[in-house]
């Protein structure tokens, strides 16, 4: 039998997700390599563990909230992973935003299983809602690709009543 060592390839990154305090939040990535690859997790930059494909923390608090990445390693190579950012849940608020090429585009974090509308409005008086959606993990990435088309475009997120 003939195998062929192969470095690391991330098949499934870490998702973004929002957690509970006191909860477990778990992150896992998918690979394949041959031989298998070692798992190194990092916080900011920061080692936190060697946990293989899975990250456990338990009992999260605020000073675990961040950006958590995973490099895959074996004798072939090394692989980094998206960035998963880690976040308390709580009232919505947006993460990040941009504009570019006439299109609008932002993050948002909530309550994980909430959900959530984006309105737009010309003139902060009249509001015309752009995307509902529930949110499973807590985040809500939306981009208006007719931003523009306006001269003034203002957005809001609201969370809508179970």
């Amino acid at each position: 039998v003939l195998t062929v060592d192969t470095p690391p390839i991330i098949t499934t990154q870490p998702v973004s997700q929002t957690v509970t305090a006191s909860a477990t939040a778990t992150l896992f990535v998918g690979a394949t390599a041959t031989p298998a690859p070692v798992y190194q997790w990092y916080l900011n930059g920061s080692t936190v563990g060697t946990n293989g494909s899975t990250l456990s923390i338990p009992n999260f608090q605020a000073s675990d909230q961040g950006s958590y990445t995973v490099i895959l390693s074996n004798a072939l190579g090394a692989v980094t992973s998206l960035p998963a950012l880690v976040l308390l849940d709580g009232p919505l608020r947006i993460n990040s935003y941009s504009s570019s090429n006439g299109a609008f585009s932002l993050e948002s974090a909530g309550v994980a299983g909430g959900t959530y509308t984006i309105e737009a409005s010309s003139d902060l008086i009249n509001w015309l809602p752009l995307f509902t959606n529930t949110a499973p993990n807590g985040y809500i990435d939306f981009t208006d690709t007719n931003a523009g088309a306006w001269n003034y475009r203002f957005y809001r997120a609201i969370t809508n009543s179970p």
